[in-house]
């Protein structure tokens, strides 16, 4: 390649190629809006879905429906399985309407918010002969079982305790062992101290299962719903030890009382009652804005304009039209050999030349045609680069009088 094209090739990159430009932060948001608007239209959903359907799930501590780690959903499905009739009960009245006897019907009662009074209490003896008290407080251990009474924090490094040699309940003999909790069980010197049979007990003589029974009816106490749980009833023997004490009858009253063991008549709270007052204002605000910004900077579509076909478009626009955009961009080189190709193509039919013939032949013959120096034809045709305005106007200039003179001597010889 000649020193003039390495020139020529230079000078377009200078003068014809666009500078790159980083783009700016408000085009790249305009650039990512469409993806921007959708993830923000999800997750609002998302939010609104847990904040109106999410308020309905069971969260309550060791209840019925609760999946988490701490319910006992899986327990109550084990159950199930096992042919056991699972009734879940959250009120006094529920319980009473069971309508199982009592001796084919084992009542289990998580009160963990201490919501039962006194007479509720009474209530719950009439239901079942076989009663199993979660986590109970002091109210329910000195009207059911008087004989037990909270031992607080077990004396024992170890995640699990051995039912013992003095515990001769079944489930619990058959269980083995179970999975310490933070409460604990102990006597509590009240009542008949012989029938109540404590198991699993720590080095402190603190237990966690007591049972008492007077013969007709047996209420065991379990001093925590741990062994119990989803996230630990498959741990040692805590679900032989459930299934014993649960799965004894055909039936199984799962009793967590609610708020209309409080307030008789009451209807449970909805999610709009639980959040505080300005979250609904500003969730419409939110929406309100968010279908503002779509309407503001979404993409629309203009009217219809009508227009008649085919358009025409004059040559002489189009030329006027791209020799503005070259003076813009100030391409002169670009410019040239435009007009460069243009008088090779006249050049070469003129001169009779195959329509394959390159630029090389085509200057070889007009070189020969007005008796020229090829090397001057060639500037010419090829390797002139202009550097100003004037002279890209002369280069313009000389072209045309070389297609005059070629077109002269061909007619002369003619």
């Amino acid at each position: 390649m000649s020193a003039a094209t390495d020139e020529r090739s230079e000078i377009a990159a200078d003068d014809g190629a666009a500078p790159t430009l980083t783009p700016t932060f408000g085009q790249t948001l305009r650039r990512w809006r469409f993806w921007i608007v959708t993830i923000s239209v999800v997750v609002a959903a998302v939010v609104l879905y847990s904040l109106f359907a999410g308020g309905g799930r069971d969260m309550r501590p060791f209840g019925a429906g609760n999946a988490g780690p701490s319910g006992g959903r899986a327990l109550v499905e084990v159950l199930r399985n096992q042919g056991v009739d699972v009734r879940v009960a959250t009120s006094i009245g529920q319980v009473a309407g069971a309508g199982t006897p009592a001796d084919a019907t084992t009542l289990l009662v998580s009160d963990t918010d201490g919501l039962l009074d006194a007479e509720r209490i009474e209530r719950l003896r009439t239901v079942a002969d076989t009663i199993v008290l979660i986590g109970p407080d002091t109210s329910l251990l000195d009207a059911l079982a008087p004989e037990v009474a909270l031992g607080g924090t077990p004396d024992s490094s170890s995640s699990t305790a051995a039912v013992g040699e003095a515990c001769d309940v079944p489930a619990a003999t058959r269980a083995g062992s179970i999975t310490v909790s933070s409460a604990s069980l102990q006597p509590s010197g009240a009542g008949d101290g012989g029938r109540a049979r404590f198991c699993f007990t720590a080095p402190g003589g603190r237990s966690q299962l007591a049972v008492v029974g007077d013969g007709e009816r047996t209420v065991s106490v379990l001093a925590a719903s741990t062994a119990f749980e989803n996230g630990t009833v498959t741990t040692a023997g805590n679900a032989a030890l459930a299934l014993g004490l649960l799965g004894s009858t055909p039936t199984l009253v799962w009793y967590e009382p609610g708020l209309a063991d409080v307030a008789p008549g009451a209807t449970p709270p909805t999610t709009a009652d639980l959040t505080p007052e300005w979250v609904s204002p500003v969730l419409v605000l939110l929406l309100a804005a968010l279908i503002a910004a779509a309407v503001w900077r979404g993409r629309r579509l203009g009217p219809l304009v009508v227009e008649n076909l085919p358009v025409i478009v004059r040559a002489g626009e189009t030329i006027e039209g791209r020799a503005r955009l070259y003076r813009r961009a100030s391409v002169r080189l670009h410019t040239l050999d435009a007009l460069r190709m243009g008088s090779v193509r006249r050049l070469a039919i003129d001169l009779g030349l195959p329509r394959t013939a390159d630029v090389d032949a085509v200057i070889a013959a007009v070189a020969s045609r007005l008796r020229r120096p090829e090397a001057a034809v060639r500037a010419l045709l090829l390797d002139d680069v202009p550097g100003t305005d004037a002279e890209l106007i002369d280069a313009g200039r000389a072209l045309l009088d070389l297609e005059h003179d070629v077109k002269a001597t061909i007619a002369g010889g003619a």
